[in-house]
């Protein structure tokens, strides 16, 4: 793999890592969804908080038959059961849910752990600028101008960044691609 390639792929790492640090806010945002509905679907039904339809009617008992059911429960009975089991396979699903979104999110996280150790150890303007241009998705302009104005005073010309790009990609594949 010749160095170009290498910096090729250390520069889509760096894109994916930034794409995947977004994903995995989402998913912390869906899984504390799927918690919060799961605690209220179980209190729910803690608190027996059921609705049954309006249609079922009350047994009449002026006739002089009485209807009953092979297995001697009421329509309302069944209909409470039927609600239960709703609510019972509503927690199911969103069970597992949460373990799935669990698994997404540690696997990004296992994506992007050795590029986010590498950012780390990158001196300060490096860091920077890597979160202008892959985070922010800045042109080499804008990020020259973000910094000419940013309140740490650091001053990079065009020529200047490009060759700071250049370097973070070497130093960073030179680690990814031991």
């Amino acid at each position: 793999m010749t160095l170009a390639d290498k910096k090729k792929s250390v520069e889509q790492k760096l894109k994916n890592f930034f794409r995947n640090k977004l994903e995995i806010e989402m998913l912390n945002k869906k899984l504390s969804l799927a918690q919060r509905h799961k605690e209220e679907t179980q209190k729910d039904i803690d608190e027996s908080n059921i609705h049954l339809s309006s249609d079922i009617q009350a047994i009449d008992y002026s006739s002089e038959r009485v209807q009953t059911s092979s297995n001697n429960s009421s329509p309302q009975e069944r209909a409470i059961d039927k609600a239960f089991l709703k609510l019972e396979q509503r927690i199911k699903n969103l069970d597992e849910d949460i373990i799935e979104l669990k698994y997404q999110i540690r696997e990004k996280e296992k994506d992007i752990s050795d590029i986010a150790f590498l950012i780390d150890l990158l001196s300060y303007e490096a860091r920077i600028f890597v979160f202008l241009k892959y985070q922010d998705k800045k042109s080499i302009t804008a990020i020259m101008g973000d910094l000419h104005l940013s309140e740490k005073g650091l001053y990079l010309s065009e020529r200047s960044l490009w060759r700071l790009r250049d370097n973070i990609l070497e130093d960073l594949a030179k680690w990814l691609f031991k």
